[in-house]
């Protein structure tokens, strides 16, 4: 499994920090539970489009006494060296710039505007 997280985070799919180890670990458990389809396809969704909210606090739990365990053994385990940490972040954010944009529809544009005291409408009592 670790090998598979170095893989995530030379890819750039995940950062390499403490957070997406819990998170990939946390993936990981929620595709072996599944019944019906593919643990593999499923895993490789959560991982590539970072679909944290799907994880439930057990499926955490369970990967954070997992981390725990690792480390106990190794503190190093799911961790980037120092030498590795810059280069690793150049290329997560490379990656995460060449991802799919934020689905954007009017209702959005216009939450958007009324956040920042923007109005659409043509009345004249608007700000």
């Amino acid at each position: 499994m670790e090998t598979l997280f170095f893989q995530a985070v030379q890819r750039g799919f995940v950062s390499g920090g403490d957070a997406d180890a819990l998170n990939f670990l946390a993936a990981g458990i929620r595709a072996n539970e599944i019944k019906d389809g593919d643990p593999t396809r499923v895993f490789m969704g959560l991982i590539k489009r970072r679909l944290w909210g799907h994880l439930t606090q057990a499926q955490e739990d369970r990967a954070a006494a997992a981390l725990r365990r690792f480390r106990e053994k190794d503190p190093n385990r799911f961790r980037l060296r120092p030498s590795e940490n810059a280069e690793t972040l150049s290329r997560y954010e490379a990656a995460k710039m060449s991802a799919p944009r934020e689905r954007v529809n009017a209702c959005t544009m216009v939450m958007r505007a009324a956040a920042a005291g923007k109005c659409f409408s043509t009345e004249s009592n608007c700000r």
